[in-house]
């Protein structure tokens, strides 16, 4: 389906040009990215900073329900952003390891929730450590809203730890992915423009 929409957006592109004008497939490919992929990429960036900010707030003993389910509602419009970028398949071979530890189903929850459970270290070296079933958005997700998150969370500094944890290093890899995308995708585009040689690989 996402190939579908790609490739029907860049007909009705083309469909507008002039006969016998040259077919500017750069051009097209340049507006899908600075209208659509790029914006999907900062929107993403702006909910995980968000997410960050309240999960920072729990993990501040700031427990109240009010700032879970702010940490809630980000979550929710972080994977719905990171869900919109994956429609278009933006990764290529320099990013899928980014994609695979920002997420990665099913979740590892027996993990997730032995070592809640016990007196183990948290910190960021056991997360990144970690396979990516237990840490990114899935993990995010089973803390805040699959393991009685409030009463967990207000309860349990492991939890809190966790969450803490694997958003700070979500939002690493948020930052790593943005860097990739500005200094290789989005430049690299602008850069070559009219090499005449523009395909859907070539720009993913």
């Amino acid at each position: 389906m996402k190939y579908i929409i790609f490739f029907s957006l860049l007909i009705i592109g083309l469909i507008g040009c002039k006969k016998h004008q040259p077919v500017p497939h750069e051009e097209v490919l340049l507006d899908l990215s600075t209208s659509l992929l790029r914006p999907n990429h900062e929107e993403f960036g702006q909910n995980v900073d968000s997410l960050f900010f309240f999960v920072n707030e729990i993990h501040n003993q700031n427990t109240n329900s009010f700032t879970i389910l702010k940490a809630q509602e980000y979550f929710t419009k972080s994977i719905f952003s990171w869900n919109k970028i994956n429609f278009f398949e933006t990764e290529n071979i320099a990013n899928t390891y980014l994609h695979f530890r920002i997420q990665k189903w099913p979740v590892d929850s027996t993990f997730i929730q032995s070592t809640t459970q016990s007196a183990t270290l948290i910190d960021s070296a056991l997360i990144v450590n970690q396979s990516s079933r237990r840490k990114g958005l899935s993990a995010i997700e089973h803390l805040l809203f699959r393991s009685y998150s409030i009463d967990t969370l207000q309860s349990s500094n492991q939890s809190r730890e966790y969450l803490y944890q694997t958003t700070r290093i979500l939002k690493q890899h948020k930052n790593q992915l943005q860097n990739m995308w500005n200094a290789t995708e989005y430049s690299n585009f602008e850069t070559n423009r009219g090499s005449g040689v523009y395909t859907a690989s070539n720009f993913f």
